[in-house]
């Protein structure tokens, strides 16, 4: 089982906000016999900011994309609100995933990305419209909309990132190391931002590091 760390109220007492995700023995093992991850098992609170962290190859990323069901678990199961979603298909799970390098539709602007998702689900255009508005402000993209990912910096990519996903209203989201090619100055400007759009949209977030200080300055929980 996978050794959690979680904050409580100042009088000490557990929390008691409903669990969101329930993972009960996952395990994911290659067709080559690599066990990338063995019988693990955890639960993340409604509205958390939850840090998975561990060394390089340890199978936080496999975690990941076993949770978003980019990779087929080998045994186990995972529940999201209490419904379990191990063969779900990827669209149809309420899940956002940021990668590392963003993957940003090259060719299409920033408003054409962030609105990507939402097209795909056939949403009536003044929904579309509303949404992608309202995200750009809280995200500090209005004056972006035209631009191409090429022009923008590693921070506004980022910023994009979360956006694109965000705009879906996911359940959970997912954060494969977002930060991890940034330089620390840019590294701590993006975590308050991260911490911020936590807060603001009181979504879920599963965030994967190795690095221990940048788990203690986010996470409400750890595993």
């Amino acid at each position: 089982m996978a050794k959690t760390t979680q904050k409580t109220d100042d009088a000490g007492d557990e929390p008691t906000t409903k669990d969101i995700l329930d993972v009960n023995g996952l395990t994911k093992v290659y067709p080559d016999g690599t066990v990338a991850v063995e019988d693990i098992s955890f639960s993340i609170a409604d509205g958390d900011f939850c840090v998975l962290i561990g060394p390089s190859g340890c199978g936080k990323s496999t975690t990941l994309h076993s949770l978003v069901g980019k990779f087929p678990v080998t045994d186990g199961e995972v529940l999201l609100d209490d419904e379990e979603i191990t063969d779900t298909e990827t669209y149809k799970r309420d899940i956002g995933l940021v990668f590392q390098d963003f993957q940003l539709f090259p060719h299409l602007t920033v408003e054409e990305n962030i609105r990507y998702g939402l097209e795909r689900l056939e949403l009536p255009n003044d929904e579309i419209e509303r949404r992608v508005s309202d995200l750009a402000e809280t995200m500090q993209l209005e004056g972006m909309l035209e631009r191409s990912p090429e022009e923008l910096s590693a921070g506004q990519k980022q910023r994009v990132a979360l956006a694109r996903s965000l705009v879906l209203e996911p359940k959970l989201l997912l954060l494969d190391e977002p930060l991890g090619d940034m330089d620390y100055k840019l590294q701590k400007r993006m975590e308050r931002e991260l911490l911020r759009i936590h807060r603001e949209f009181e979504t879920t977030f599963v965030y994967v590091t190795h690095d221990q200080t940048q788990a203690m300055r986010l996470a409400d929980q750890i595993i």
